[in-house]
């Protein structure tokens, strides 16, 4: 992957720009609007504050690895551990759907398994690198990654899953509220942003 983007730059900046534009509207999201959730769609484009946290420290993570220098060994534990974090969540859900029926529960279940899926995703694309960081160390050698198959159904997915939140945002109706802060149709580029980046970053590791 660093290879990859210490040869295209500027694609590396322009997922640094959407990380941080999503982890922004996310963080002001969390700041701003208290025990307010907008579920304007279904699934795992429910907005809301589990979703804003999910998508905060997902998006924080790959705008690190992206920027910075460190062992991709660290990267790969931290997005083992968001997975299984994601784990206790999706258990609650699971539970609360059998017990009071999926109508209440399937946003939950769809966002917790969404989230699941997305951090053992980029664990997967640590998993093919040597050396450090953002950026290529000399000596060190690339290593593809495991089971490539993966790697592009994976790339397939978050690039799909970026397509139908754009549909969605635009084709929605508009929102009754005027405080974009509770607008779904902005409330989603977080998860557009954090799909973008996937979609890439997986693509890097394989073609890198």
């Amino acid at each position: 992957m660093e290879d990859y983007f210490a040869a295209h730059e500027t694609a590396r900046w322009i997922l640094v720009g959407l990380l941080v534009a999503g982890t922004a509207w996310t963080t002001l999201r969390l700041l701003v609007i208290r025990g307010v959730d907008v579920a304007e769609t279904p699934g795992a484009y429910a907005v809301n504050r589990e979703s804003d946290a999910a998508h905060l420290a997902m998006s924080t993570a790959m705008l690190l690895m992206l920027t910075t220098s460190v062992a991709h060994s660290l990267w790969t534990a931290v997005f083992l551990v968001f997975a299984v974090a994601c784990i206790g969540p999706l258990t609650v859900h699971l539970i609360r759907c059998r017990r009071t029926g999926p109508t209440r529960n399937i946003d939950g279940i769809a966002a917790s398994g969404y989230h699941l899926v997305a951090a053992a995703a980029m664990a997967y694309s640590t998993l093919g690198h040597r050396g450090h960081g953002a950026h290529h160390m000399e000596g060190t050698a690339a290593q593809s990654l495991p089971i490539p198959f993966i790697g592009y159904l994976m790339t397939a997915l978050f690039a799909l899953d970026a397509l139908v939140v754009v549909v969605l945002a635009t084709t929605m109706p508009a929102p009754a509220t005027r405080n974009p802060l509770h607008s779904h149709r902005i409330g989603v580029f977080p998860h557009f942003a954090m799909d973008v980046a996937m979609a890439s970053m997986l693509a890097a590791a394989l073609l890198g």
